[in-house]
């Protein structure tokens, strides 16, 4: 799907809060206001509070690729010196 065709979140949001109007009710522009925070605040609390919400899932793609690359390079790191202990009892031997 392009990008172009996706409806941006306001879009969304409107279009929701619409569906709760019905179409004759003369609602005021503070009540309108008031169900667009409640809208709001409902998908706020839904991408970060769910199990698999946005927040879970940024965590999962984002920072556990990086947690992944710490770990390696502290692994690698741990390697270098560990094989740094053994590298000049071996130069002895060969002489």
């Amino acid at each position: 799907m392009p990008l172009s065709t996706i409806p941006s979140t306001k879009e969304l949001s409107s279009a929701f809060q619409e569906s709760l109007i019905p179409a004759n009710s003369a609602t005021s522009q503070a009540e309108r206001k008031t169900q667009d925070d409640v809208v709001l605040d409902d998908l706020a609390r839904r991408m970060v509070l769910e199990p698999s919400g946005f927040l879970d899932q940024f965590i999962e793609f984002t920072i556990g690729p990086m947690i992944r690359a710490a770990q390696i390079q502290v692994e690698e790191e741990r390697k270098r010196k560990l094989a740094g202990r053994y590298t000049p009892s071996l130069a002895i031997l060969r002489n």
